[in-house]
């Protein structure tokens, strides 16, 4: 692809990029003492599963594709059982996302070389919570935004990169497959390029595609998980996805999520910037729009309209917010249009900006005394928190207690969170240490067959310890309210029969296993 050379200061001596640079170290400071959210501990479970030589889906019950837990086992293999370095890797993988913003507005000739782009992104991203960051959708945007550079780039290298990088994003959710159409729509846009030599690079970036995701699939055969990576996927799409529901029902999400999150204000000018009457690069900003549009419908197809289910659009949202400022500034004249810009550039800035100052600001007042760093542990993390009572408090110290056999005595948490087993090494002795499928698709088959799993693996190597909820935290928490192990008669029956109360927190009761003498002298 063509284009001319943009005018642009080194970021080091641009004002704005500093700025945003200073912003970016400092919340990656912050960032790397965040705990894991309930989806990082799900991703590391799988992957200290496949670490220990057992077969992800199989031993641990998930739904996202390999892609999503890849990179945990990755920094697992390297840092061990820890948070931070699934951080690191977050962090990581947002500044590939800002060469790539860098090397794209290069490659389209912008002012500034994506300057703006770059600022919104960051301000964009760092206003994530610890529970919105180190998504896989997250490295999605990035891995997305890098082939889009890479397919302006050229090259059957790039080109290679560029399709298995869209492979890697079809194996964390199989409709980013349609992200092929933006890469391809770019070959195509590129001008002055031969036929022969357009059909070879669609070529390499199918190739580079197919390997990815076979050698994905190859990996999940060879850990034995590839029957339940199958079916994981059918109940994700017949149960949680609830792709049978009325499709209207999920506009307003859509509505709410495009115009009234942060980055919702830069709308009309990215609209600005799609239709930008330029003959040079309307093709490949197309296919920007198309990756923009492309986003929103993944949302859409998903039907929960998450924050981090956003985050792949916002990278191609940056992009043509950053056409559209310098469209204002060349194609339309006058003094009030100078100050539009300059005020709907302010103002995006502004909104941008306000989350992330109240994190610094936030976790700052927290280090002043005990008191005030519990009070920011459970009202930032709720009870995924460190706080003292914590599943992870009490995790840490059950899993220290002395015990017999080779074997550490297993924990199971009735939640939706295995990180702090998983960061202790502590043994969870069910596949369904995530405990929505045992709820969710009630009349289904999923739902009889993967209770008679687990009362099966109950059966077979129950858990010492069991923590659960307590009415109050039930009752301040939705999402483990409408899992509550009263809605679930076996379940509760066996923790009834076979367990009594060793200890509470203000969040959980602690049971203990009685033995099994005294479990048959109850019945």
């Amino acid at each position: 692809m063509t284009t001319t050379e943009p005018t642009a200061l080194p970021w080091w001596k641009d004002r704005l990029l500093l700025g945003v640079a200073v912003v970016f170290v400092g919340w990656s400071a912050l960032a790397v003492t965040l705990p894991l959210s309930g989806d990082a501990g799900v991703f590391a479970w799988l992957a200290d599963t496949a670490h220990r030589g057992g077969a992800p889906y199989v031993d641990a019950w998930d739904t996202k594709g390999p892609a999503a837990w890849l990179p945990s086992l990755l920094v697992q293999s390297i840092a061990g059982r820890t948070a931070w370095a699934i951080r690191v890797f977050d962090i990581a993988m947002l500044l590939a996302a800002l060469v790539a913003l860098r090397v794209a507005a290069r490659r389209l000739g912008q002012p500034g070389a994506g300057r703006i782009a770059i600022a919104l992104y960051v301000l964009w991203y760092t206003s994530l919570d610890y529970w919105q960051s180190a998504q896989p959708d997250g490295w999605v945007a990035a891995w997305l935004i890098v082939a889009t550079a890479l397919a302006m780039a050229g090259g059957p290298l790039r080109m290679l990169v560029a399709g298995a990088l869209i492979g890697l994003c079809t194996m964390v959710k199989p409709f980013y497959l349609g992200f092929l159409v933006v890469c391809s729509m770019i070959v195509l846009a590129t001008p002055g390029q031969p036929v022969a030599r357009r059909a070879r690079d669609l070529g390499v970036i199918l190739l580079g595609f197919s390997a990815a995701v076979t050698l994905q699939l190859l990996a999940l055969r060879q850990f034995g998980a590839l029957d339940g990576f199958f079916e994981v996927q059918r109940w994700n799409r017949d149960v949680y996805a609830g792709l049978g529901d009325p499709w209207l029902t999920r506009i307003p999400a859509i509505f709410k999520g495009s115009l009234l999150m942060p980055w919702g204000i830069v709308g009309p000018i990215a609209l600005f910037g799609a239709i930008r009457p330029t003959r040079a690069h309307r093709r490949a900003i197309a296919a920007l729009t198309v990756g923009f549009l492309g986003a929103i419908a993944g949302v859409m197809l998903q039907g929960k309209g998450w924050t981090y289910h956003w985050l792949p659009m916002l990278p191609f949202l940056a992009l043509l917010a950053d056409i559209g400022f310098a469209a204002l500034r060349t194609e339309t004249a006058g003094e009030i249009a100078g100050r539009f810009r300059w005020l709907a550039l302010l103002l995006a800035f502004a909104i941008g900006g306000i989350t992330p100052l109240q994190q610094f600001y936030r976790f700052a007042r927290s280090r002043g005394s005990i008191e005030a760093r519990e009070q920011y542990e459970r009202h930032e993390f709720r009870y995924y928190g460190r706080q003292a009572g914590s599943v992870y408090a009490i995790v840490d110290s059950l899993a220290s207690l002395p015990h017999t056999g080779p074997d550490a005595p297993a924990i199971l948490v009735w939640a939706m969170q295995p990180g702090p087993q998983v960061l202790r090494g502590a043994r969870i002795p069910t596949r369904f240490a995530v405990i929505r499928p045992l709820f969710d698709g009630a009349g289904t088959e999923f739902r009889a067959r993967y209770r008679a799993q687990f009362e099966a693996d109950l059966r077979r190597a129950p858990p010492r310890w069991w923590l659960h909820p307590t009415p109050e935290l039930l009752a301040s928490d939705d999402e483990l309210r409408s899992h509550d192990i009263r809605l679930y008669l076996n379940a509760a029956t066996v923790l009834h029969d076979q367990y009594r109360v060793a200890g509470q927190t203000a969040e959980w009761m602690i049971y203990e296993r009685v033995s099994a003498d005294s479990v048959s002298a109850t019945r």
